[in-house]
C-alpha cells in the first residue's frame, strides 16, 4: 500500500499520519490519510431557532468518490466546508485504499454515519459503516474501524457475491433501510434493486436482502447506475434512462415493472445520456448528461416537479438547460458525471475529465440558485480542480454532502 499527501504539492517528511480501517484482517485495509492544510472547524448557529429568524445551516464538507492516477489519488476526497470557499487545486483530506478492494459507492444515514460500497476479488461485495464518532476519530487520532460489515450470504469457488458483487449506487430511503444497485456482472436481465432494512444494518453478518427487484433488460439499460430518492419517498435510478419505483412498489418487495419511465434527450441533440440525477429543495429533477463519445461535451437539464406525475413512458420538458460556457468549455461542464447540491441549494457537478495542460484529470464546479433559475452557459462560481498528479482529487465519479471532520 502507497499513500502520499492530498495537498497541493510533494508530501513533506513526517507530516502525516497513516492508519487503517479493518474488515477482517486478512481481506481489507483502509488508510486514512489527513494532510497537513491548516482546515477551519464547524461554525453552528447559537441558541435555539425563533420563529422570527432562520437557523443557518450546519456547514458540510464535499465528499468525492473518485479515480485517476494510482497510487497517488485518493479513493475519497473530502473537501471540508472552508476549502468550498476557495477554487483551483484546493487540498483535502483523503481516504486511500490498497489491498484487493476498491471503494465503489458511498453514502450517509441519518445519524451522519458513512457506509461504503468496497468491490474485492472475484467482484465480491460488501457494504462497510464507519460512525459519525468513527469519523471523529479519523480526524483526530488517525484511525478507526468499520462498525457494521455486510457481506453476501452465498460465495461459492467462482461465484463470491451473489447479490452485491460491486455495489454502484447506495441511497437510505426514509425509514432507513437501504438500496443498493450493484454492478451488472452476473445477471442476464438488469441490474437489481437489493433492500437492506434498518434491522439487518445493526450488526455485522451476511443477511439476504430483504427485497430484489429487477431493473430493465440490459438491451434498455446501460452505463453508470445513480439512485435518489425524491420527497415522497420514491426511488430513482438513472443509466441509460431514468426510472421511478413508487414508495409502495418498494413496500411491496416484490419484481415489478418501473411505475415511470422517462425519456430524455434533452433540448439539445448532444444531451444523448444521463449520467446523474438529483432532487433540489422544491422536488425538481436535475440531470446532468454526456455525449457520449470522447470530445468530453456535456449539460444539464432541470425537470420541474409538474413534469414527473405521469405513469408508464413519459417524455417531459425541460424547465432549464445549463450549456458549458463556450470559452471555457473543459472547465465548464466537461464530461458531468456526478452531481449534489448544498444544504444552501448551491449545485455541484464533478466531471471526469479536465484537459487543461498541466493539470489533472478531473474538476468539481459550482453553480449557484441565481445562476440555475434560467437557461444560458453561465461560468461556475467555483472551480475545484484536480492538481498534475491527481493527489487531491481525480476524476469524481460520486460527490455528495456529508459532516465535516472536527
Amino acid at each position: 500500500m502507497m499513500c502520499s499527501e492530498v495537498g497541493s504539492g510533494p508530501r513533506p517528511s513526517g507530516s502525516i499520519k497513516v492508519n487503517r480501517f479493518y474488515l477482517a484482517p486478512s481481506l481489507i485495509g483502509i488508510a486514512i490519510v489527513v494532510a497537513s492544510v491548516s482546515i477551519a472547524t464547524r461554525s453552528y448557529a447559537e441558541g435555539q431557532p425563533q420563529t422570527t429568524k432562520t437557523t443557518k445551516p450546519e456547514a458540510q464538507a464535499l465528499w468525492v468518490l473518485s479515480s485517476g492516477n494510482y497510487p497517488y489519488t485518493p479513493s475519497i476526497a473530502i473537501f471540508q466546508p472552508a476549502r468550498l470557499k476557495m477554487t483551483g487545486t484546493v487540498a483535502s483530506f483523503g481516504i486511500y485504499v490498497g489491498g484487493a478492494v476498491t471503494v465503489s459507492a458511498l453514502t450517509f444515514d441519518s445519524n451522519h454515519d458513512l457506509w461504503i460500497g468496497l468491490c474485492g476479488n472475484y467482484n465480491a461485495g460488501y457494504l462497510a459503516e464507519v460512525t459519525a464518532a468513527g469519523l471523529r476519530k479519523v480526524a483526530e487520532h488517525g484511525e478507526a474501524k468499520f462498525s457494521v460489515v455486510i457481506q453476501d450470504p452465498v460465495e461459492t469457488e467462482h461465484h463470491a457475491a451473489e447479490y452485491l458483487t460491486c455495489p454502484q449506487a447506495m441511497q437510505f430511503d426514509p425509514s432507513g433501510n437501504l438500496w443498493v444497485a450493484p454492478a451488472d456482472i452476473y445477471y442476464g436481465a438488469g441490474t437489481p434493486l437489493l433492500e437492506y432494512t434498518s434491522d439487518q444494518l445493526q450488526s455485522s453478518g451476511k443477511p439476504a436482502p430483504a427485497a430484489v427487484i429487477e431493473t430493465p433488460t440490459e438491451e434498455e439499460f446501460y452505463g453508470r447506475i445513480t439512485l435518489a430518492f425524491d420527497h415522497l419517498g420514491n426511488l430513482w435510478q438513472s443509466s441509460s434512462g431514468i426510472f421511478e419505483y413508487t414508495a409502495a412498489q418498494l413496500a411491496a418487495g416484490v419484481q415489478t415493472d418501473p411505475y415511470q419511465t422517462l425519456l430524455t434527450g434533452g433540448t439539445l441533440p448532444e444531451l444523448d445520456f444521463p449520467s446523474s440525477i438529483a432532487f433540489d429543495a422544491s422536488g425538481n429533477l436535475w440531470v446532468t448528461f454526456t455525449d457520449g463519445g470522447i470530445d468530453g461535451y456535456g449539460g444539464l437539464e432541470s425537470f420541474p416537479a409538474g413534469e414527473l406525475n405521469g405513469q408508464g413512458i413519459v417524455t417531459p420538458t425541460a424547465g432549464v438547460t445549463i450549456e458549458t460556457a463556450a470559452y471555457r468549455k473543459y472547465l465548464g461542464l466537461a464530461s458531468p458525471d456526478t452531481l449534489s447540491f448544498d444544504n444552501e441549494g448551491d449545485l455541484w457537478i464533478g466531471n471526469t475529465m479536465q484537459p487543461k495542460g498541466g493539470l489533472g484529470d478531473g474538476s468539481v464546479i459550482e453553480f449557484t440558485l441565481s445562476q440555475l433559475s434560467t437557461s444560458g452557459n453561465p461560468v461556475p462560481t467555483r472551480e475545484i480542480l484536480a492538481n498534475p498528479r491527481d493527489i487531491n482529487l481525480g476524476r469524481p465519479s460520486y460527490i455528495t454532502f456529508g459532516p465535516a471532520l472536527p
